[in-house]
C-alpha cells in the first residue's frame, strides 16, 4: 500500500482533498403504522446524537443499523464487524466512556443486542 497510494493519487486529475463532498443526510421515513421498523429506528436515534458523542455498536444488527446514523462533528464511531466477535461492545463502551470523560467528549451510546450482552 505504501507504494500504491502515491502512484494512485498521482493519477487523479483532482486531489481527493479538493473534491466537493456532499454531506450525508438520511430522511426519517413517515410510516403509516405505529410499528417500530429498522428504517425508522436508526435515523431517529441518530437525530439525538450530538457533536463529540461516542457511538459503540456491537456486531450484527447494531453495526449495520448505525450506518444510517448521521454523525456530528467530532463524533467517534466504534464497531467491529470483521470477526463477528459478539459481546465485545459492552467492555469497549466502558473503556470508551472513561476515555471520553478524560478527553472531554460527549455522551457514550452503546448499541448491543440481548444475545451479545
Amino acid at each position: 500500500m505504501k507504494r500504491l497510494l502515491p502512484k494512485l493519487t498521482a493519477k487523479l486529475s483532482t486531489p481527493a482533498s479538493a473534491m466537493p463532498m456532499t454531506p450525508y443526510t438520511y430522511q426519517i421515513p413517515q410510516e403509516e403504522h405505529d410499528g417500530i421498523t429498522q428504517p425508522w429506528l436508526w435515523p431517529t436515534v441518530g437525530s439525538h446524537i450530538g457533536p463529540g458523542d461516542v457511538i459503540v455498536a456491537d456486531t450484527g444488527t447494531s453495526a449495520f443499523g448505525t450506518v444510517d446514523i448521521s454523525m456530528k462533528s467530532g463524533s467517534v464511531y466504534i464497531t467491529q464487524t470483521l470477526w463477528g466477535s459478539i459481546g465485545y461492545s459492552v467492555g469497549a463502551a466502558l473503556g470508551a466512556a472513561l476515555a471520553a470523560r478524560q478527553c472531554q467528549k460527549g455522551r457514550t451510546y452503546l448499541f448491543v443486542g440481548d444475545g451479545s450482552l
